[in-house]
C-alpha cells in the first residue's frame, strides 16, 4: 500500500520501460518525425495562416489587417498566390521535422531515464525537464530549418511575381551572403530554443503525463482511444504555452535587413516587449485559433501514428 500510495503520488503508477539499444533509439526519433513529417503535410495551410496572421499589422493596435480571420486569410491567399500558397515552405517544413522533431522526440524518454534511472515511475518535473532539454538542444542543432520555414511561409509574392527564394538552396545562398552564416542562418536561435524547449515540454511531457493519469486513475487501456484523449490535452496545453514564444520567433526571423537601418527585433525579450507596448497581449497571441487548431489537431495526429509506428516496429508506447 505504501509503494502504491508512492506511485500515485510521484509518478502516476505507470511501469518503467525497458530502454532499447542504440539502434532502437534512433528508429525511435526517426519514427516520431516520419508522423510529424505526415502532419505537417496535413496542416500546412493553418500553418501558413497562423505565419502570415503573426506578421500582418506589426507594431499596430489599429492598422487595417490582410488577414481576417482563418476563411477569409485562407481565401485572401488562394486569390492572390494560387492553391499553391497554402503550402508554401512545404519542403522547409519536411526538412525541418526529418531533423528537428525526430531530435526533440527521439532525446526526450533517454534523457527522462536519465534523470530518473531507479526502477520508480519517473514524477512529471521530471518528464518536464526532459523535454525541455531534448527540445533546447534539437532546436540548436537546427535553427537554419525554421529560418528556411518561416522565410517561405510569410512570402507573399503572388503569381507572376518573383519569390523571396526560388528554392532552399537560393536562400541559403541569399541569407549566408546578406547576412552572414550566424547571424542569418542562426538569426533568434535563442528564442527558437526557447520556444522548442517549451513545445516540446508541454506537448511530449504533457501527452506522457496524461496518458499514465487516465490509464492509472480512471482505468482507461493504452489503446487508440487514450491516445487520442491525452493528445488533446497536450495540444491546448502547447498552443496555450508557446503561441507568445511562437510569435516573437516569427517576427525575429522573419524581418528582413536593410543596410544603414537597425533592426527592431533584436532579441526574444526586448521584443517580447516592443509587441507587447506596440500591440497589447493580444499581439503576443496572434494566430492562435489556427495555431490551435492546427497544434491540437497535429498534436493528436502525430501522437496517434507515432504509437502505431512505435507498435509495428515492437516499440513499448510512450
Amino acid at each position: 500500500k505504501e509503494m502504491d500510495h508512492k506511485k500515485k503520488k510521484d509518478g502516476i503508477g505507470e511501469p518503467r520501460r525497458e530502454e532499447p539499444n542504440t539502434s532502437g533509439k534512433i528508429l525511435r526519433g526517426f519514427l516520431g518525425g516520419a508522423a510529424n513529417v505526415f502532419g505537417v503535410t496535413i496542416f500546412s495551410p493553418l500553418d501558413v495562416l497562423k505565419v502570415r496572421f503573426q506578421t500582418d499589422a506589426e507594431l499596430s493596435k489599429n492598422s487595417a489587417k490582410k488577414y481576417n480571420g482563418i476563411w477569409a486569410g485562407g481565401r485572401t491567399i488562394v486569390e492572390q498566390e494560387g492553391l499553391r500558397g497554402l503550402f508554401k515552405g512545404i519542403t522547409a517544413s519536411w526538412l525541418r521535422e526529418a531533423t528537428f522533431s525526430s531530435t526533440r522526440i527521439g532525446l526526450y524518454e533517454p534523457i527522462k531515464y536519465y534523470l530518473h534511472p531507479d526502477n520508480s515511475p519517473p514524477p512529471l518535473f521530471k518528464k518536464v525537464t526532459a523535454g525541455l532539454i531534448a527540445g533546447a538542444l534539437a532546436a540548436a542543432m537546427f535553427n537554419p530549418t525554421d529560418i528556411l520555414k518561416i522565410r517561405f511561409q510569410a512570402d507573399q509574392a503572388g503569381r507572376g511575381q518573383a519569390p523571396r527564394y526560388s528554392s532552399l538552396l537560393d536562400a541559403v545562398v541569399k541569407i549566408v551572403r546578406n547576412e552572414g552564416l550566424y547571424k542569418g542562418l542562426y538569426k533568434g536561435v535563442g528564442t527558437t530554443m526557447i520556444r522548442a524547449a517549451l513545445l516540446n515540454s508541454s506537448q511530449v511531457a504533457s501527452y506522457d503525463h496524461s496518458k499514465h493519469t487516465l490509464i492509472h486513475y480512471f482505468q482507461f487501456r493504452d489503446n487508440l482511444i487514450t491516445h487520442f484523449i491525452a493528445s488533446f490535452i497536450a495540444g491546448l496545453v502547447t498552443t496555450l504555452v508557446t503561441n507568445p514564444v511562437d510569435v516573437v520567433r516569427t517576427r525575429i526571423m522573419n524581418e528582413k535587413v536593410v543596410a544603414g537601418h537597425k533592426r527592431v527585433y533584436r532579441d526574444p525579450f526586448s521584443t517580447f516587449f516592443i509587441i507587447l507596448r506596440g500591440e497589447g497581449i493580444k499581439g503576443l497571441y496572434k494566430g492562435f485559433f489556427p495555431s490551435y487548431i492546427r497544434m491540437g489537431s497535429c498534436t493528436v495526429l502525430v501522437f496517434v501514428i507515432y504509437e502505431k509506428l512505435r507498435t509495428l516496429f515492437g516499440i513499448a508506447s510512450i
